[in-house]
Order: structure tokens, then sequence, then C-alpha cells
């Protein structure tokens, strides 16, 4: 069993925790919801769980924007972006980079690529109110970084005009979070917080766009836009209804 709770939103939601079996969400929107499934969006149709009043200019954002799942082969829930309107980013202390990967910090997004061969480190900063550029219509500036060879190598990032990545953003820690890159494991990786003390973590967090299935833990966190959530996992054992017509994958 998983309890959903609802740690900081600035939309009115009629209740602030959610019980999910591994046959569906109790109270579900859906009609005949109990296949296992729980799709998070802003229409009553298709969506167990329901936004209120996330529209853009014209119209909704597509829906389902997530989902939850159980996997009856390992018995564990999962997390999973539609890439429909808006995603869910998942909290991170630390993060394996293997490919392109979209990460939000502050008011500020960064996509992420890695080239592992000329050791070719590239970010794409995104901040409407930052790197606007008038001329191209742009909103993003992109760095490069090249690390030595048989080295490790760091980037540190945040609103300190000393970090290797400056982003002046007021939502921003000092020194937020940092990427190094492990020459020996050929590893990548994103880790919140100051380099130089790992006790101290950045106050808005470090969070990951789910673009695969991630498996939930408990005290998982992720948000939607402004909408925080915390998710605590019970013995799914005691349950009291049936757990019929549950899928076995995604």
């Amino acid at each position: 069993m998983l309890t959903l709770i609802i740690t900081s939103t600035n939309l009115n939601f009629e209740q602030k925790e959610f019980i999910i079996y591994p046959n569906g969400l109790v109270n579900s929107n859906r009609f005949n919801a109990k296949d296992g499934f729980v799709f998070f969006g802003n229409d009553k149709k298709y969506c167990d769980f329901i936004f209120p009043e996330i529209k853009n200019k014209n119209n909704n954002f597509e829906s389902p924007f997530f989902l939850i799942y159980f996997n009856i082969m390992d018995e564990f829930y999962y997390i999973k972006n539609t890439n429909k309107g808006l995603g869910a980013f998942l909290k991170i202390s630390s993060f394996e980079i293997k490919n392109n990967i979209l990460i939000n910090i502050g008011s500020t997004y960064l996509v992420i690529s890695f080239d592992f061969n000329n050791l070719i480190l590239t970010i794409k900063i995104f901040n409407n109110d930052v790197y606007q550029n008038k001329k191209t219509k742009e909103n993003f500036e992109k760095k490069i970084f090249v690390f030595k060879n048989k080295e490790n190598s760091i980037v540190n990032i945040g609103r300190c005009e000393q970090s290797d990545l400056f982003i002046n953003d007021f939502k921003l820690s000092r020194n937020h979070c940092h990427i190094i890159y492990y020459f020996e494991l050929k590893k990548l990786l994103i880790v919140d917080g100051d380099y130089n003390n790992s006790s101290i973590c950045s106050v808005n967090g470090t969070w990951i766009y789910v673009s695969h299935s991630q498996k939930i833990e408990s005290n998982f966190e992720f948000k939607v836009n402004n909408t925080k959530f915390k998710i605590i996992c019970s013995n799914f054992e005691t349950i009291g209804t049936e757990n019929e017509n549950i899928n076995d994958d995604l």
C-alpha cells in the first residue's frame, strides 16, 4: 500500500492524503479503475487523480500527465511520465547521468548531455527570466565543459558567482548541486548540495524528470509544477480488496 501525501501546493485540493493499493487508487475518479494503474491529470474521464485548475492560456494541458502502477512480477510500485503536459520530477540526493537528462533547480531547467568518448559535458540552461535573448528569441544558454583524461572532474552549480556554472536564480542555493565524473568508473553523477560539505543540501532541492519507469521507495518525494508529494510505503498484504485485473508490467 502507498500513502500519497501532498506536502505543498498552490491548488485547491479537497484532500491532501490518498491511498493507493496494488489494484488502484481508493475513491478513484476513473470508471472501472481497478486495473493497477493510477493516472494523474486534469481529465475526469481518463484520470484517477485530478489536478484542479491546471490550464494553459487556450486549453487544458494534455492528460494524463503521469501514472503510478503496481508490477506484480517484483511487487513494487513504479512512477512514469506520459510525456504529455506537466510531468513529474523526482527529488534526488544523487543520480547517475547516462544520456540526455532534464533537471529542475529553482526556476531553472538544465538539459545535460555527456560525450563519454571525448569527455565533453554540455549543459543547456533554460530560464525565461535570466536567459531571454531578444535577438534570437531563445530562452536558453549553452555551456560546454571539457574534462581532462584520467582525472575525476567536478562542475559546481549554484548562485555563488565563483561556481563553475553560475546561475542568477534567487531560488538556488549558493552551492546548489554539482556534477562529478569518475574517470575509472566511467560514471557521471549529479549530486545535490555543496561538494566541499556533503552534509549541506540545497534549500529547494534538485529534481530529475522521470523519463523512464522509476521504482518507488518509502519517503519518495516528487513534484508536478508547484505541487509537491511524499509517498509512504506500507505492507500491501493487509489490504482488504482483491488484487484482480492488475497489470503485470507496463
